[in-house]
């Protein structure tokens, strides 16, 4: 059988940049091999280097905070990256809609 290997979060539910809360999807980029994870219960959506035992948060707070703004989630769920990792597309579920972001 297969093995898995974490590649973001395992260090417990919680807002710190090692840790996920709730994580509900997750897109790989076909530039450098970073992942992308919706973490639906902190509002964000953090971007993981291979390797890196912390995340980045590209979009929302870092700290947990919740919003209806375009640059806040409430409850990020879904998320995609287009072919050439230049949008990053976030259903937004907790305001109905869906956000485009563009990856610098």
């Amino acid at each position: 059988p297969a093995t898995g290997v974490t590649v973001a979060g395992g260090n417990g539910a919680g807002a710190g940049s090692n840790q996920l809360n709730g994580p509900r999807a997750v897109a790989a980029s076909n530039q450098n091999g970073a992942v992308y994870v919706s973490d639906t219960l902190n509002h964000r959506v953090q971007r993981w280097a291979p390797g890196a035992s912390c995340g980045i948060t590209i979009v929302g707070s870092p700290n947990g905070l919740s919003g209806n703004s375009p640059s806040l989630l409430f409850n990020p769920a879904g998320l995609v990256l287009d072919t050439n990792d230049t949008h990053l597309f976030v259903c937004h579920v907790g305001n109905n809609l869906v956000l485009r972001f563009r990856l610098i």
